[in-house]
């Protein structure tokens, strides 16, 4: 009877412990193979800020790409399907923007699979007119 249930108690840590290693393999392997979204400012003319947003997805899938101003009304918004997705956005600034308190511009790229949120904050200051794109 003691040998059973050694034999038993035996089998059953070896499956829970190969079930565990496993579960944690898999979870690892996902986060490395899982490209955040990028947005790069690509320069600057006259009137108009270009800036250029990929996606870096490698399933084919939706996205909804919303930019926002600086009181968080909707400029532009857009819904991109496929795979690696790279879009180049021309947006029309006024002189004041760049002048005063500066431009601000927000942009939000929601994956419809996952539903979660990436958010970018470009910001120009106004004392040397550097362009500032950061990731919330």
């Amino acid at each position: 009877m003691k040998q059973t249930i050694k034999i038993t108690r035996t089998i059953t840590i070896g499956l829970f412990s190969l079930c565990i290693l496993s579960f944690t393999t898999a979870a690892s392997a996902v986060v490395k193979g899982d490209n955040p979204p990028e947005l790069k400012f690509i320069g600057q003319s006259k009137n108009h800020v270009s800036l250029q947003l990929d996606l870096h997805n490698t399933e084919a899938g939706e996205f909804f790409i919303n930019i926002k101003g600086s009181n968080y009304h909707s400029l532009y918004s857009e819904i991109m399907t496929g795979t690696n997705l790279s879009k180049i956005f021309n947006l029309n600034v006024d002189d004041d923007d760049f002048s005063g308190s500066g431009l601000k511009v927000r942009v939000e790229v929601t994956s419809e699979k996952t539903h979660k949120t990436q958010v970018y904050e470009i910001n120009s200051n106004s004392v040397n007119s550097n362009i500032i794109v950061a990731k919330l």
